[in-house]
């Protein structure tokens, strides 16, 4: 019997054992993504050494290898001091081979091909000592297409891109100022709802979906009139991506004309780190528009971030109570007047959307109301969208100040009304700290996780409401 030691508590290894590329790839990333330390292996005599080597918790192996079998490796994990439990898959099951794995020592037996959720689940069933690796990161949307069908159908996906471009409009001024460049695929889905990105994030390759998404774009956004300015929306992962901020990226190249549109959610984790990135991106000539969350709408990230485009969800223009979202929507549309920076109102499906921007003293809207999506310039039929909306112009006179010379909110709001707005925003907060340290104080077990959890979620409210309390006090101070 070997004297090689087998997986301690500490062995946080799982050697996956198979010889298509494809598959291993796939299952690998997987894992990984499930917050396991992988080690792949193609040939039984590599995954022997391996297993030899005393730091493997899980053995997941296919039966049928070119130098031997899945069977001689679970041979090879019984024999260590501590046995590594072992995940067999075969595409080939019978009543027979079944039988063999089990009376062999196999603890799970997987058909193949088998889907993401049933790998996770059966390594994590059977993980040394009961303990479950900890995710990395949230976990997509999980499939039940096999993650190797999932990696080759990305691949033809992404070789299939196609550029939609949406118009963007001043409504005071009657004319297209920017687009909005998107890719679809022209790839059939694989399953309802799935596009790259989503998939991308399955099979842990976003930041390769990404680059060809933006090469696509880029040679599209080449061919448009000069005087167009282009948003491009982000994925939160590739802003982790190396090449997104390279000179020589094919966006850099027209940097001076795009304006990239980056989700709320994916700044507002680490601000230091996201002021960093929005920095560099700036040093390459890129505009940056941060995303407003009709759940989230923190002011805070916006006067911290000082984005050069604030971009509100649809969400804000309807649904809910009204009240609350136009309390919302006056808030964001005058804490941008204070930074000097346009809004765009995504979303205008209506002449009902449309009236909320203009109520709020918006201006740039985009959205079904313009016109759909598609492969060709963007052109706008003003009369058409007057008529529509009972011949409505903007309620105030317009400045002409800002991003692409456009209006971004009429007159000079009153002070005074910025001011009881950004109050009522400090006071809200302070109402949120509050309760949550009165919940803290509550508790007798001050050690344990959940007080922390809601002691941290105090602290950071804490810092929003200074954010806005500094804001009103600059608003304090040029009245004076």
């Amino acid at each position: 019997m070997s004297s090689t030691a087998g997986p301690g508590p500490e062995a946080r290894s799982v050697l996956i054992v198979d010889d298509d590329e494809a598959v291993l790839r796939a299952y690998t990333r997987l894992l990984h993504q499930g917050g396991y330390d992988v080690v792949p292996a193609s040939r039984v005599a590599e995954a022997r050494a391996l297993l030899e080597g005393g730091q493997i918790g899980v053995l997941v192996t296919d039966v049928i290898l070119p130098d031997g079998s899945g069977f001689e490796l679970l041979e090879v994990a019984r024999r260590q001091s501590r046995p590594v439990p072992v995940v067999l898959m075969t595409g080939a099951a019978d009543v027979s081979t079944v039988a063999t794995a089990f009376a062999a020592g196999a603890v799970r037996y997987l058909r193949k091909p088998l889907s993401g959720v049933e790998l996770l689940d059966a390594v994590g069933s059977v993980w040394p000592n009961g303990k479950r690796a900890q995710p990395a990161a949230p976990a997509p949307p999980r499939s039940a297409v096999p993650l190797a069908d999932q990696e080759r159908w990305l691949v033809a996906a992404l070789d299939r891109l196609r550029p939609q471009l949406a118009p963007i409009c001043s409504w005071s001024r009657s004319r297209l100022v920017a687009v909005q460049a998107t890719a679809i695929t022209e790839e059939p889905p694989l399953s309802a709802g799935d596009d790259p990105f989503l998939v991308a994030e399955r099979v842990n390759c976003v930041a390769d979906a990404g680059r060809r998404v933006r090469d696509a774009l880029a040679r599209r956004i080449a061919a448009l009139p000069t005087e167009l300015d282009t948003y491009v929306e982000l994925h939160a992962g590739e802003l982790a991506d190396p090449e997104l901020y390279a000179d020589g990226s094919p966006l850099a190249e027209q940097a001076s004309r795009i304006v990239l549109a980056i989700d709320e959610r994916a700044v507002d984790t680490d601000r230091d780190q996201a002021a960093h990135r929005l920095s560099l991106l700036r040093a390459l000539g890129f505009r940056i528009a941060i995303d407003v969350d009709a759940d989230r709408a923190s002011l805070a990230v916006l006067a911290a971030l000082r984005p050069d485009v604030i971009r509100l969800d649809p969400a804000l223009l309807r649904g809910g109570k009204e009240e609350i979202a136009r309390l919302v929507r006056r808030s964001l549309y005058n804490l941008a007047a204070q930074l000097g920076v346009p809004v765009v109102a995504l979303g205008v499906a209506s002449s009902n959307d449309l009236g909320h921007v203009l109520d709020a003293g918006g201006d740039l809207v985009a959205g079904e109301l313009l016109g759909p999506a598609g492969a060709g310039d963007p052109t706008v039929d003003f009369v058409r969208l007057r008529r529509q909306a009972g011949g409505r112009r903007h309620p105030q006179t317009t400045n002409r100040g800002g991003l692409f010379g456009a209006s971004f909110g009429g007159l000079p709001p009153n002070r005074g009304t910025v001011a009881r707005t950004l109050v009522h925003d400090a006071s809200t907060s302070l109402e949120a700290i509050e309760s949550a340290f009165t919940d803290l104080l509550d508790d007798d077990a001050i050690a344990e996780p959940g007080p922390r959890e809601r002691a941290s979620q105090a602290r950071r409210q804490l810092s929003e409401c200074r954010t806005v309390i500094a804001a009103l006090s600059d608003v304090i101070d040029s009245e004076s």
